[in-house]
C-alpha cells in the first residue's frame, strides 16, 4: 500500500506504506492500525498492539531566520492485542510501556 502524489493532473511522486501512514497521522485522517513490536527480553516473541489516533494533531509553525520550525504533537493510544501469556508478566508490560514512551519521543526507532 502507499499513495501517489499529484500536481494537478501529473503524478510527481509516490509514498510507501510507512510514509502514507505517517502522512495520515499528521493530517489527522489516521484511524487505527495493528503494529507488531518485539521486547528485548523475548526478542522472538511478537506483541501486537492496536494503535489509534484519539485526537487530531496539533501543528505549530514558527519561522526563525527564514527557516521554518514545525512541531507536530500527535495523540495516539495503544491497546495490547496479542502476546504469549506464559512469558509476559506485569513488570515486563511496565518496562515495555516505558520503552515505548522513549520510542514515541524518537529516542529509539522501531525496536523496543
Amino acid at each position: 500500500m502507499g499513495m501517489a502524489i499529484f500536481d494537478e493532473d501529473k503524478m510527481v511522486g509516490e509514498m510507501n506504506d510507512i510514509e502514507t501512514e505517517l502522512y495520515n497521522i499528521v493530517n489527522g485522517t489516521f484511524k487505527t492500525n495493528y503494529n507488531t513490536f518485539y521486547n528485548d527480553k523475548y526478542p522472538k516473541v511478537p506483541m501486537v498492539l492496536q494503535v489509534r489516533q484519539y485526537k487530531p494533531p496539533v501543528i505549530k509553525v514558527e519561522t526563525e531566520n527564514e527557516n521554518p520550525k514545525i512541531s507536530v504533537k500527535v495523540n495516539m493510544e495503544g491497546s495490547m492485542i496479542s502476546v504469549a501469556g506464559d512469558i509476559l508478566v506485569e513488570e515486563d508490560i511496565y518496562n515495555f510501556e516505558e520503552k515505548k514512551e522513549k520510542l514515541d519521543r524518537g529516542l529509539k526507532p522501531y525496536r523496543i
